[in-house]
């Protein structure tokens, strides 16, 4: 994990670059953060730059998503590069479905940042408002958001709920 730290700037900027072949190697040997780092940094920071109308920040931050996403679904892990995609599709064909989706990742933001201090009731209300936004817009995070509550719920000992949700997700 300490290694990551220094890659994650080079995959930063490789990504900004368009530089596919070193975003590709460094994914390729870091799946698993380059993942969180879309999931819990660059969509989260692309939703504040978009609800606060700042293009040029917004698409920094889709632009890492993008490269990154489409490396991980080389490998087999689709979920970032549908969500940057479905954020581009939303811009050209309906601006409010943008915001909508825009609202969702910053709810699923906040729900992270809840969720790492211990406010798992918040967290879970923040990611059950953004499994709603998400299935709206039908955007891949909807199932996601879910499994997040299911985490707050075993945390909070709720295991009725996370029994439920898991099963619910089983079926989906």
């Amino acid at each position: 994990r300490a290694a990551w730290g220094t890659q994650e700037g080079r995959l930063r900027d490789a990504a900004l670059r368009g530089d596919s072949e070193t975003v590709r190697l460094i994914v390729r040997r870091y799946a698993q953060p380059a993942r969180e780092l879309i999931e819990e940094k660059e969509l989260g920071e692309w939703a504040t730059a978009e609800l606060s109308h700042d293009s040029e920040k917004a698409d920094h931050h889709l632009d890492i998503a993008r490269e990154v996403g489409l490396a991980l679904a080389r490998q087999g892990d689709q979920m970032a590069a549908e969500s940057v995609h479905l954020a581009d599709s939303l811009r050209s064909v309906d601006p409010k479905g943008l915001q909508e989706l825009a609202r969702g990742h910053s709810l699923y933001a906040q729900g992270l940042e809840d969720w790492n201090q211990g406010l798992y009731s918040r967290a879970t209300e923040d990611f059950r408002k953004a499994q709603k936004i998400f299935e709206r817009v039908k955007s891949p995070f909807a199932l996601w958001a879910r499994l997040q509550q299911a985490r707050c719920d075993f945390q909070r000992t709720d295991y009725e709920a996370v029994a439920r949700t898991l099963s619910d997700l089983t079926r989906k």
